[in-house]
């Protein structure tokens, strides 16, 4: 399950594993922070680096450094 600081392998449009992001939390609400992630407004492209809101159904897999 979700971990601060795993990394989250997702996909935002299907099956298909399609980003990864590291797993953040702020308050009760779990974040993604990673790159090239569409801001939250929806509005302009990709950003370099950005904090956005996270819905765990997307994830397929939560990795853990051995």
């Amino acid at each position: 399950g979700p971990r601060l600081g795993a990394v989250v392998v997702l996909t935002w449009k299907g099956t298909r594993a399609d980003h990864v992001a590291f797993l953040d939390k702020q308050g009760d609400e779990w974040k993604l922070l990673g790159g090239n992630q569409t801001p939250t407004n929806g509005k302009g492209g990709a950003i370099a680096v950005s904090l956005r809101p996270f819905n765990p159904k997307r994830a397929m897999a939560y990795i853990w450094p051995a």
